[in-house]
């Protein structure tokens, strides 16, 4: 792969952290693991009936350089979209880049 690909900056969450809020209570809170470079390609996309509406679902496959810190309970904040990792992949083995097979389920819309 050429490096000169990974043109988008992508921030990759992690939903397990956790923090104090004002009154003292312990709430889970997405915490920031990197922000680095990636390629993020749209691939698919469909809809679903959820709870009698239907729903946009919109798939991406995003390259970045291998990291061994990134796994799928993971999120990208990519723009001002949310996806969700479902499936890590270290390209050939060789740990130079991962795939990251993600799904935006969450659609934001101005207004």
């Amino acid at each position: 792969m050429n490096p000169g690909e990974l043109r988008n900056r992508i921030t990759i969450l992690n939903p397990n952290g956790e923090e104090e809020n004002e009154v003292g209570e312990i709430v889970s809170v997405l915490k920031e693991v990197a922000t680095v470079w990636a390629k993020v390609i749209p691939i698919r996309g469909k809809e679903y009936l959820e709870a009698q509406k239907i729903k946009p679902e919109l798939q991406y496959r995003v390259t970045i350089r291998y990291r061994k810190d990134i796994h799928p309970a993971m999120i990208i904040k990519f723009e001002d979209k949310e996806l969700e990792i479902e499936s890590v992949i270290d390209i050939a083995s060789r740990k130079t880049y991962m795939k990251l097979n993600c799904v935006e389920k969450r659609v934001k819309t101005n207004g």
